[in-house]
């Protein structure tokens, strides 16, 4: 898991691209394309960040979640509830509910 993630389309597309033009999917050790093996193993955080969540179903909107980064200066606290407003003004309810619950309960097995 890594905080942040509007990095993440450029990478994904990147490697996928260079795993085309390198023709590494003939290599015995890659058998899927660099994406695929992201959206299977990685996941991503967000708090803030309105240009990652317009990407999110590039991302992999099973493979972000929310969080506060509290105690770092970059963190949203005291004005969590604000931040996550503004970044989620589009966003359905349902993926709001994935993005800002159901996916860090299911990776961490909360319950």
């Amino acid at each position: 898991m890594e905080s942040g993630l509007g990095w993440v389309p450029y990478v994904l597309e990147l490697c996928d691209h260079q795993f085309v033009a390198q023709r590494l999917h003939r290599e015995k050790f890659l058998t899927m394309k660099p994406s695929e093996y992201f959206r299977r193993n990685c996941y991503v955080n967000f708090w803030y960040e309105t240009a990652g969540i317009a990407m999110r179903h590039f991302i992999g909107i099973d493979n972000i979640t929310w969080e506060s980064d509290f105690p770092h200066p970059t963190c949203t606290y005291p004005d969590s509830q604000r931040y996550i407003k503004e970044t989620m003004q589009g966003v359905p309810v349902a993926e709001q509910r994935k993005l800002l619950v159901d996916n860090a309960v299911r990776l961490f097995s909360l319950s």
